[in-house]
């Protein structure tokens, strides 16, 4: 531990606890009310990012005016770290689901749907609120001067608290475990905390500002993003004013089978997804379009043959199968550092030093054993069978740690997965197999697996990794996390419901409120009603994609010319690549001629270039945000 900086003082705990309610309490009115780009929903989240840009100036002039408060690199970084780690809370990570799914089995049931009859036996009030009014107002909104009914939600709220706590609890502790093997053995790129880091670094003696911060050639590559968005972002108010397609671009149009299956293929441009692109190695940039470009074609050859087979569906299931592939080719890389992981927790014969873990390996260890044991018991309790309940909390884990290896090595502020847990079972044992108590609660497991735009494991590792440019002491830095995750719980809740309930969830964003969550239980009240077998035909595309995968695995590790990475391979099965593989593109095209044409010195030289457009995007997507939400003209830099 020698060298290691402490980090944590109080001031720093203030100042990223009340980044945290800025951003808690902001989020839900941007995002649900106002529509505007959302402040987290990225791994690069720009509400975290655009506050750290306004520390990080203030800081230059408490060097002048109060040199005495100002902040280090390692107080910064901590203050990063409490930002980033709550982007999964106070929307599509878990509010935007949760809530709408706990009430739509209630106010949405008909006796068409006969919804009351399927899922009302099996939904205990621990798992959703009873309060018909409660229910009612959420949707409807209040009568002027009531206040919000707290205590129709204390149970269901208490429960499900403590159940995602604990997820995350789980999710802390797997970083502990793979960080030193992600970091130290198979040296990820970690792109997503270059830019921070290098914002957070100690100015010369000198000066106000540090390197980056003040390099013409980063602020010039700035500009761009920030007066394309501008120029877009008022077109909204005045039509006069030019607009550039940006997102979603523009796109190829045919009329003629089997070509027709390339409509949709948009050509859109994310000047962070660039940014971000020439900071990873090639061979993934390059892997990211390509394997999108090849899933296209599948679309067509399936047209071609007359196949009857959807393209999204042929994707989601042979990225079912990628998946698992990649999650035990994780676990097989990474078995030398496991072995010492728990001979350091059983024995006392190890030598592994884990003094600056965020946790010792025997607490993380435990923790995850006895966490998902807590978990297993409240699924049961819920309703949900045990073998059930053991399949989805194994599978869920195992996407979550291979979405995190991927934001990792790959530097993707975008990702989802595209399917969920249940899907495994339903695919391969059929609809049949899982009772209607299971499929009831199954019901709402889309509240953490639906949308993975936003998932808490990926932003603990990338603050475990950027505490290395710091020194922290990881142990404080874990502690300062753990508070910062509970008060956005806290921040996030009292937003959301006041929200809601003052306006009306009819009234709000109308996917989540009233689409997705029906949709949760129209998927549940198909499968007890028209139960199902195995499906061949979807678990055939499940093979080919665990076959494929196994195939790029054994090419990347056997054969060094081998130009595609698996990481490609796993992006291009959701709508989000089909959002930024162009921007990939152009970020590969970019860094491979001028490391062909330049070498090594020209790549580090324009790199400020790069990171300039990251910087200039989140700032002036952040500044239209503020816009947006004092005038309701939403204007969006990001994916919806």
């Amino acid at each position: 531990m020698d060298n290691v900086k402490q980090g944590l003082t109080l001031k720093v705990l203030l100042t990223g606890i009340a980044g945290v309610i800025i951003i808690c309490a902001v989020e839900p009115y941007n995002s649900f009310y106002a529509r505007g780009t959302h402040l987290v929903d990225s791994y690069f989240p720009i509400g975290a990012f655009f506050l750290f840009l306004i520390i990080i100036l203030i800081n230059a002039l408490l060097k002048v005016l109060k040199p005495s408060y100002v902040f280090t690199p390692a107080e910064l970084l901590v203050i990063w770290c409490m930002m980033i780690v709550i982007e999964a809370i106070p929307y599509s990570g878990l509010i935007r689901y949760l809530f709408p799914a706990m009430v739509a089995p209630t106010y949405f049931a008909t006796p068409e749907n006969e919804w009351h009859d399927l899922f009302k036996p099996y939904l205990s009030d621990w798992v959703v609120p009873k309060d018909e009014n409660a229910i009612k107002y959420f949707f409807d909104g209040l009568p002027s001067g009531q206040p919000v009914p707290w205590g129709a939600w204390f149970k269901p709220l208490i429960a499900w608290s403590s159940f995602v706590i604990i997820v995350y609890f789980v999710m802390m502790c797997l970083c502990v475990i793979l960080r030193k093997q992600w970091v130290e053995r198979e040296r990820l790129s970690f792109a997503l905390v270059q830019i921070p880091a290098e914002m957070a670094q100690q100015p010369e003696s000198s000066n106000l500002l540090n390197s980056l911060m003040k390099n013409r050639l980063m602020w010039f590559s700035a500009s761009l993003p920030i007066v394309l968005h501008t120029l877009n972002g008022l077109h909204g108010y005045l039509p006069v004013v030019p607009s550039i397609p940006l997102y979603p671009g523009f796109s190829v149009s045919f009329t003629d089978k089997p070509w027709t299956a390339l409509n949709g293929i948009y050509f859109s441009i994310f000047f962070s997804v660039i940014g971000f692109a020439y900071l990873i190695p090639t061979e993934i940039s390059l892997s990211i379009w390509f394997f999108y470009l090849f899933y296209q074609i599948q679309g067509v050859a399936f047209d071609a043959l007359g196949l009857p087979i959807g393209k999204e569906i042929s994707a989601y299931r042979q990225g079912m199968g990628a998946y698992l592939v990649m999650a035990v080719y994780i676990f097989w890389l990474s078995k030398e550092h496991l072995g010492d992981v728990f001979r350091k927790t059983f024995t006392k014969k190890s030598k592994v030093d884990d003094s600056n873990e965020p946790l010792p390996y025997r607490w993380a260890v435990l923790g995850v054993v006895f966490g998902i044991l807590a978990l297993l018991i409240m699924c049961n309790f819920a309703g949900i069978s045990l073998w059930v309940a053991v399949c989805i909390l194994l599978i869920f884990f195992s996407i979550v740690i291979v979405i995190s290896w991927l934001v990792s090595s790959a530097g993707l502020i975008f990702l989802e997965q595209g399917f969920l847990p249940s899907e495994y079972i339903e695919t391969i044992a059929g609809s049949s197999a899982i009772n209607p108590s299971s499929w009831t609660v199954l019901a709402l497991q889309g509240v953490v697996t639906h949308d993975m735009l936003a998932v808490m494991m990926p932003n603990f590792m990338n603050s475990f990794k950027i505490s290395d440019y710091g020194r922290l002491n990881r142990r404080s830095l874990a502690g300062a996390i753990t508070i910062s995750v509970m008060v956005g719980l806290f921040v996030s809740y009292y937003s959301y419901f006041n929200l809601t309930y003052h306006y009306g969830g009819l009234k709000l964003e109308p996917y989540c409120y009233t689409s997705s969550s029906q949709e949760f239980f129209r998927r549940s009240a198909s499968a007890i009603q028209y139960p199902t077998g195995t499906n061949w035909k979807e678990l055939i595309l499940m093979l080919v994609g665990s076959s494929f995968m196994g195939f790029l695995l054994f090419m990347r590790y056997k054969f060094i010319w081998w130009p595609f990475h698996h990481a490609g391979y796993l992006m291009h099965l959701t709508w989000i690549a089909g959002c930024v593989w162009f921007s990939f593109f152009v970020g590969w095209v970019m860094k491979y001629a001028i490391l062909k044409f330049g070498g090594i010195g020209e790549y580090r030289r324009l790199r400020p270039l790069f990171l300039g457009v990251v910087i200039g995007e989140s700032l002036i997507g952040t500044i239209w945000v503020i816009i947006n939400m004092f005038t309701k003209v939403g204007y969006s830099i990001l994916p919806l």
